[in-house]
């Protein structure tokens, strides 16, 4: 019997503190009981399996079963690489749990995903758009739905499939076009996994668009929604129960972010992120013991790979997958690219 909902985030070690910000976060609303699977874009040492105990299991990017594993990562950056395996991971555990939940290691859940769990729910897919209202001033107009248009109108932060036949089609879906275009090429009109997905909507009927105001909450949406601490309700957005805030780059970056798009209306968010950024720390000192270099990040033994001799190797199309372990192949990598 399949059991009935799993929570999944991908991620390589650099990131292991968001994701145990995320998993105690899951567990602080579900209860110890929840499933939370870490997807591991890295390799795994012994030494580093007592890092991962808060999560159900750990799954490594390399058994999922993707083709030509090694030559298809080189050609990615770590964030390309991240998002891609998202849809071979869904894909898996599909065939697992009756509903599946993505979600980025750098969110923090503060109350139960009540719409997407409604037994009465009839969807294949949901999916969170960046805004969910227009804008009048054009800076906003500029930093919001241009840049929407530019990184992708739904934030794959956050993806929840059931187990329908609608579901598994579009979990394969994404499978297949991330395996070949999951790249940031901004004149290809690609950003990682997000740009692909403007297309789902009209590919596939199944695929709800959630417009729930307390569904990733983020720096970029501040200026839309009204944020506040109710007295007996908890944090709320517009009013309706806060379910999770996406804390993108909980860093100076972010902090400017904040700044810039904050309002009177949104103050309370400050509360929020501080919090966050002040856990955060505390995680990244109780994993300080952990090697963060990123296992495909660098040939074996040698230098790290340059952004150039990736997308290189991976414009050679097929042929690069004649060569099984590039990592281990600098020579012969260096020689194709030349050709």
């Amino acid at each position: 019997m399949m059991a009935p909902h799993c929570f999944f985030t991908s991620f390589n070690k650099a990131y292991l503190p968001q994701a145990l910000l995320l998993a105690e976060s899951l567990r602080h609303v579900y209860g110890d009981k929840v499933h939370l699977v870490a997807v591991l874009v890295d390799e795994m040492k012994d030494e580093d399996v007592l890092y991962f105990q808060s999560f159900s299991r750990t799954i490594l990017a390399s058994e999922l079963g993707i083709p030509d594993f090694r030559s298809w990562i080189f050609g990615l950056d770590v964030v390309e690489a991240a998002t891609a395996v998202k849809p071979f991971a869904l894909s898996h555990l599909l065939t697992q749990y009756r509903q599946v939940t993505y979600l980025d290691p750098d969110t923090y859940l503060y109350s139960p995903l009540a719409e997407i769990e409604a037994t009465d729910s009839a969807f294949d897919a949901v999916v969170t758009p960046h805004q969910l209202h227009p804008q009048t001033e054009k800076w906003l107009v500029d930093s919001t739905e241009i840049e929407s248009m530019r990184y992708g109108v739904f934030n794959l932060g956050f993806l929840s499939v059931r187990g329908s036949e609608g579901g598994r089609a579009i979990a394969d879906w994404w499978a297949r076009r991330c395996y070949s275009y999951c790249v940031v090429d901004f004149a290809q009109g690609l950003f990682t996994d997000q740009k692909l997905f403007d297309l789902a909507p009209a590919l596939f009927p199944g695929l709800k668009i959630l417009r729930h105001p307390g569904y990733n909450l983020a720096t970029w949406n501040l200026r839309e929604r009204r944020v506040a601490f109710l007295p007996g309700e908890g944090a709320t957005v517009d009013g309706q129960p806060l379910r999770f805030c996406h804390f993108t780059k909980a860093t100076h970056i972010g902090n400017e972010a904040m700044e810039r798009m904050i309002s009177d209306e949104s103050a309370f968010f400050q509360e929020l992120f501080y919090s966050y950024v002040a856990r955060l720390r505390g995680r990244q000192v109780q994993v300080a013991g952990l090697n963060t270099d990123w296992a495909y990040g660098r040939y074996r033994g040698g230098p790290n790979i340059s952004a150039e001799v990736r997308k290189a190797f991976r414009q050679r199309g097929e042929s690069r997958f004649a060569i099984e372990n590039p990592f281990e192949a600098q020579e012969a990598v260096e020689r194709m690219i030349a050709v």
